[in-house]
């Protein structure tokens, strides 16, 4: 499960954010390699993006590093859509991210 929040602060999207909440699979492919791909939906606006409503889903698959127990770094690639907007994009991401725990272990 994740929960993610999104934001641009210039360019021509300046004022955009997002937030989802959605799930995921991952497929370790060393101790600290793991390939991963999420879904999810949400909610998304400003900018002067057409995102009419606000609605949104999102998808992604991508590589995780981890470089401390809690801690990793990720690049992906994936697609963001709005249901009624005429939002419908390819994304590229690289972050670092913060593990709270996972489900199940």
């Amino acid at each position: 499960l994740y929960a993610k929040a999104m934001g641009a602060v210039s360019g021509g999207a300046g004022g955009y954010v997002s937030g989802s909440l959605g799930a995921g699979m991952e497929y370790p492919l060393s101790e600290r390699v793991t390939l991963y791909a999420q879904a999810g939906a949400g909610a998304a606006g400003g900018g002067g993006i057409d995102i009419d409503g606000g609605a949104m889903a999102e998808g992604e698959a991508g590589v995780s590093l981890q470089i401390a127990s809690d801690i990793e770094m990720t690049a992906a690639a994936g697609v963001i859509h709005s249901f009624d907007g005429e939002l419908s994009s390819p994304t590229l991401s690289v972050g670092v991210g913060y593990r709270f725990g996972t489900l199940g272990s």
